[in-house]
C-alpha cells in the first residue's frame, strides 16, 4: 500500500485563539454575577428599614438564587471547555484517519498470527549490513535476522522457529554495522489501521487495530481508505 507524507504541524495555535474567547467571557460573566450580588445584597442590608428588616426567608432565596445562577455558570464553563478539547484540541482534525493504514516512527506492530508484519528502516550510508531483532510485548526476543539497508517496505513474516509467533504487539529493532563496529541503532517505524481517536490528557491518541497506540505526531504516513 502506498503512503503519502503527512505533516503534523497542525493549525493548533488558530484553534486555541479562536476557542479561548469563550472560556474568557464564561470567567467574566461569573465574576460579573458575584460582584453585582454582593453589591446588591450589601445595599439591601444597608438601606432596609431597621424596624422591617429583611425577612431570613427571603434573604435565603437570594442565597439559593445565586447558587443556581453560579451553577449553571459553572456548567457553562465546563462545556465550552470540552468544546474547545473536541474541535480545537485536535479530535475532528483527525477524523478522516480512521480506517487508514498510519505508518508511525518507534511504535510497536501488530502481528496477527498470520499475515506478515510490515516495517521501515532509515537506512544508513554508513553500514554495511542490518541486523533486526524483533521483541514482543513483554519485551522478549523471539526473533534475529538480517534486513536491508534501504528505506523500501520490508516484512517480518511471523517466523519463530519454523513455528508462527502469537498474535501480539511487536517491536523491530535495527541495529547498524559497519564491519564488526556498531554504526547506531533504531526502532523501525511499522504500519497499523487507524482503529479511532481518542482525547487523552496530552492530546488526541490513534488506537490501532490489532492494539496498541500512537501519537499523531509520529505518523509519517498514510495509506488509502481501507
Amino acid at each position: 500500500m502506498q503512503t503519502t507524507p503527512v505533516s503534523n504541524a497542525q493549525s493548533s495555535t488558530q484553534s486555541s485563539a479562536s476557542t479561548a474567547a469563550p472560556a474568557d467571557t464564561s470567567d467574566a460573566l461569573a465574576a460579573v454575577d458575584f460582584d453585582n450580588f454582593l453589591q446588591l445584597l450589601t445595599a439591601q442590608l444597608r438601606n432596609q428599614d431597621p424596624l422591617s428588616p429583611l425577612d431570613s426567608a427571603d434573604f435565603v432565596a437570594q442565597l439559593a438564587s445565586f447558587s443556581s445562577v453560579e451553577q449553571i455558570v459553572g456548567t457553562n464553563q465546563r462545556l465550552d471547555s470540552i468544546a474547545a478539547a473536541l474541535a480545537g484540541g485536535g479530535i475532528s482534525e483527525y477524523a478522516d484517519w480512521i480506517g487508514r493504514e498510519a505508518e508511525s516512527l518507534e511504535t510497536p506492530g501488530h502481528f496477527d498470527g498470520a499475515t506478515p508484519m510490515r516495517y521501515r528502516l532509515s537506512n544508513d550510508a554508513q553500514a554495511t549490513s542490518v541486523e533486526v531483532v524483533v521483541r514482543n510485548s513483554g519485551g522478549a526476543e523471539v526473533a534475529r535476522f538480517q534486513a536491508l539497508n534501504n528505506t523500501d517496505i520490508q516484512e517480518w513474516d511471523g517466523d519463530v522457529n519454523g513455528t508462527p509467533a502469537q498474535p501480539d504487539l511487536y517491536t523491530i529493532e535495527a541495529t547498524y554495522f559497519n564491519g564488526p563496529d556498531v554504526v547506531r541503532t533504531e526502532t523501525a517505524a511499522t504500519f497499523g489501521v487507524v482503529k479511532e481517536v481518542r482525547l487523552a490528557g496530552s492530546g488526541p491518541i490513534l488506537n490501532l487495530v490489532g492494539g496498541g497506540s500512537v501519537d499523531p505526531s509520529k505518523v509519517t504516513g498514510l495509506g488509502s481508505q481501507n
